[in-house]
């Protein structure tokens, strides 16, 4: 009881949070009958990678091939250690419960060390649960709570050390120095866990070893970006083995569409009114330039703690909006800002514990108010800043979470109509065949089959067609015929750079009633081999009655 009384702003954010969590969970198990289904198609390639690594040694998104489709090594070997003892659709959802309670519980540590009111940190957790929001982090399924966490714990060792007045007389190697502390040792430790959770933390990593040469801590510097990018070389040289990329071909396709060698591709990224578009992000980084620039042209002294986490912060979020972007209006990919919004969340909380109320009794707030109009100008300013930084946050904030948290539920329900029934049709009538697809995920993990991915993510000669730009109709038929397809499962109607081969015919639809998540409303059925026209007719007429109520069928096999 007293440990609860002591610690009732940590027991508050959980129960909101688990409130909310198990709510949706329940709403969506009934929306998908029964099953526990992830609103991201994306969660199932780590699934499925994990389930062909611990069942049969191959890294890959089918048993038979390696494919490097995964740029997060480590969530993807956590979810290869627990299918060791079976694959199962649970354990992405239970790693993401763990990581964001743990998350939650790191947020409240730092902030009650910092001495934040107790208001204050309550504020902040309510923040971090519905702002990244974990409500829609944890039912993607994949691994970016557990990147967040990560993330977080390495920028505040980062800042904490590099803000010691002693920091010249720190170690990490000697056992008789009395600066030989436990989160040296820690932040070196974490190091490589920043690129083993996702491939782009390379950008933290390179941001604070430079800031450890500026300090002259020299050691710390190469430590941090040798381990940091250890992970990347390692797993790099064995894809190049394999003949794939050095970086995995996420990785690899996403950098492809930043043509380097064009200015006006690069001018682009400067594009004020893009930026302008992404008001989330924006807002954060305002206020993180804020308080850089406020404690620098105030106290003359950028190695403050605030004032190095706020650098830290600016440089990630820079490297971030160009070479990833910071999306609105695609919505699905707000998952890869979620370490952002914590970062910038607790970098405010951190830094106006100053400039407000210790409590929020009228008696305080009216001394508090008395004593602003006494105070400097300099503490008038930076109070009327925070006020405005925070309600920019809310206004920007408030509809984009309620936006992503609303819609969640649907999402897995738009993934269990159509992906998850897509790999349930291919496990029953063409298990180990080969199939063309332009979208790899659920069928990967439901269905044991062969698989000549159009998008690039899991079929090397795709992915190199792709940044040589020779992706066609042409080459599209050749690698069917390579791979014996016997048919193709297409979302017809998105632009991938090529028109469907003709040679192919298609012989039925599937169309969503209400779709927010998947690549298009309608996936279509082609027969490859026209010898297979007639029994791809007769296999989706059969699995029919297994389609919900909401998908709509049409084409050949309906009539």
């Amino acid at each position: 009881m007293i440990y609860f009384k002591d610690n009732w702003e940590f027991f508050t954010g959980l129960f909101i949070f688990w409130g909310f969590a198990i709510y949706m969970l329940i709403y969506s198990i009934i929306l998908n009958q029964g099953n526990i289904v992830y609103s991201l198609d994306d969660a199932y390639i780590h699934m499925a990678i994990a389930k062909n690594f611990s069942q049969y040694g191959v890294w890959g998104v089918t048993n038979n091939e390696f494919s490097s489709a995964s740029s997060s090594l480590l969530y993807t070997l956590l979810l290869s250690f627990i299918f060791l003892f079976g694959p199962n659709e649970i354990a992405p959802l239970v790693i993401n419960l763990v990581f964001a309670n743990l998350l939650i519980y790191i947020v409240y540590s730092f902030l009650k060390k910092n001495n934040l009111p107790s208001y204050a940190i309550l504020l902040a957790l309510i923040l971090i649960i519905f702002f990244i929001p974990l409500l829609f982090l944890i039912f993607t399924g994949m691994e970016h709570t557990m990147q967040i966490c990560i993330n977080v714990v390495f920028v505040y060792f980062a800042s904490n050390i590099l803000s010691d007045e002693n920091i010249r007389e720190r170690k990490i190697f000697s056992t008789h120095s009395k600066w030989t502390l436990a989160e040296d040792k820690l932040l070196i430790l974490v190091a490589p866990l920043v690129t083993l959770i996702r491939f782009e933390g390379m950008f933290l990593i390179i941001v604070i070893s430079v800031l450890f040469l500026f300090r002259n801590k020299i050691l710390y510097s190469l430590l941090i970006l040798g381990l940091g990018f250890l992970p990347i070389i390692i797993f790099g040289l064995i894809s190049l083995s394999y003949g794939w990329f050095f970086f995995p071909n996420p990785v690899i396709l996403k950098a492809n569409a930043l043509d380097l060698t064009d200015i006006k591709s690069i001018l682009k990224i400067f594009n004020l009114n893009d930026i302008i578009q992404k008001p989330h992000i924006l807002i954060l980084l305002i206020g993180a330039i804020l308080i850089f620039s406020i404690n620098y042209y105030v106290n003359r002294d950028i190695w403050k703690f605030n004032s190095i986490m706020a650098f830290i912060f600016i440089g990630i979020t820079g490297f971030h909006i160009i070479l990833i972007g910071a999306t609105y209006e695609n919505q699905n990919l707000s998952r890869y800002d979620g370490y952002l919004v914590a970062l910038g969340l607790i970098l405010l909380f951190i830094s106006i514990k100053d400039y407000i109320p210790q409590n929020l009794s009228i008696d305080y707030i009216k001394m508090y108010l008395i004593n602003l109009k006494q105070n400097s100008n300099n503490h008038k300013i930076y109070t009327i800043t925070i006020f405005i930084v925070f309600f920019f946050l809310f206004y920007t904030f408030i509809p984009r979470s309620i936006y992503l948290i609303r819609r969640t539920p649907q999402a897995s329900n738009n993934i269990y109509e159509q992906q998850y029934h897509m790999g349930l049709f291919l496990q029953k009538y063409y298990k180990g065949e080969s199939i063309a697809v332009n979208d790899i995920g659920a069928i990967n993990y439901v269905a044991d089959i062969e698989c000549l991915d159009l998008r690039g993510l899991g079929s090397k000669d795709v992915a190199r067609a792709i940044v040589k730009d020779e992706l066609d109709e042409d080459f599209v038929q050749k690698a069917a015929e390579r791979r014996d397809c016997k048919i193709a499962i297409i979302y017809e109607h998105k632009d991938y750079g090529y028109d469907i081969p003709s040679e192919w015919t298609k012989v039925g639809e599937w169309e969503l009633e209400y779709n927010v998540v998947c690549g298009d409303d309608t996936v279509s059925f082609w027969a490859v081999d026209p010898d297979e026209i007639d029994d791809l007719i007769d296999h989706l007429k059969d699995f029919s009655p297994n389609l919900p109520c909401t998908v709509k069928e049409s084409g050949n096999y309906t009539k």
